[in-house]
Order: structure tokens, then C-alpha cells, then sequence
């Protein structure tokens, strides 16, 4: 009999435990954005780590279990990206029958008008928002003065 109260204890323990984490699921996806799923040779723009910029393109060439997709680049390298760093690229010039419309009806998967004119994989197109100097304060700075030394 001691045996059995010790079962139903570890299945009490599992259940509170089970339920806790969908509590916890459903308060982290109050705040979270809803991301359609990427398949198997979609041309996505990636955004770099650095700069924040969508800055390279590349193709998936396998998806993790947890929205997480490898991509390839044309230098051949091959990175490991989270769904959220990663938009899809319609290349227009390429496949000109899929500019017609967007397939999934939202604006977030355009390419940016801010890429850099340096990347191969960039398209041609409008260069005014690469020509233009990015926007800078105009606010006076004051020399940095460092241990206390005065010039």
C-alpha cells in the first residue's frame, strides 16, 4: 500500500508540474508576435547582430525544432538563425511573377529600403535611402576629460 501512495504522489508531483508550465507558456506568449513558419529553400533576409540592420540574404536549408532554421549564404557559409531574426525575401527581379502580390498579406516581410549597397545579394533598385547620410544630432559635445587632467 505504501508503494502505491508513493505512485500517486510522483503523478500528483508530474501533473502540478505540467500545469505550472502551461501557466508559464501562457504568460510569456501574452507578449510575444505571432511568426509564420519558413519552409525548405525560401529566400530569407537575415538581420545582422551587430548592426541590427537586415542587412544579408540567404536561403533555408533546414528547420530546428524550436523556430530555429539553418541558412546558407552565397559565400557557402551556413549559420543557425531563431525564427525571429529572420524575414522573407521576395526577390522581385528574379521572380517577377511572384511580385504581383504578397502571399501573406502583410508589410512585414518586405525587403527593407535601408540595406547596404556593399552586399552582392542586395537588389538593385531605389538607392535613395543608401545614398543618404544617416540623420545625426546637432547637440554641441564637450571634450571628454579623463583622470581628472585638464588641457
Amino acid at each position: 500500500n505504501a508503494e502505491y501512495m508513493g505512485w500517486q504522489a510522483t503523478s500528483e508531483a508530474i501533473d502540478k508540474r505540467v500545469t505550472i508550465k502551461e501557466m508559464q507558456k501562457a504568460q510569456y506568449d501574452i507578449g510575444t508576435r505571432k511568426l509564420k513558419p519558413l519552409h525548405l529553400n525560401d529566400s530569407v533576409l537575415v538581420q545582422n547582430a551587430v548592426s541590427k540592420e537586415w542587412d544579408r540574404v540567404g536561403v533555408i536549408v533546414s528547420i530546428g525544432r524550436y523556430r530555429d532554421y539553418q541558412i546558407r549564404f552565397p559565400s557557402g557559409s551556413v549559420l543557425r538563425r531563431n525564427r525571429r531574426f529572420l524575414r522573407l525575401y521576395n526577390n522581385c527581379e528574379a521572380n517577377e511573377d511572384d511580385c504581383t502580390g504578397s502571399d501573406e498579406g502583410d508589410n512585414n516581410d518586405a525587403p527593407p529600403s535601408g540595406m547596404r549597397a556593399s552586399e552582392p545579394e542586395t537588389p538593385s533598385g531605389s538607392g535613395s535611402a543608401v545614398d543618404t547620410p544617416r540623420r545625426r544630432s546637432t547637440r554641441k559635445r564637450k571634450k571628454t576629460v579623463r583622470f581628472q587632467i585638464h588641457p
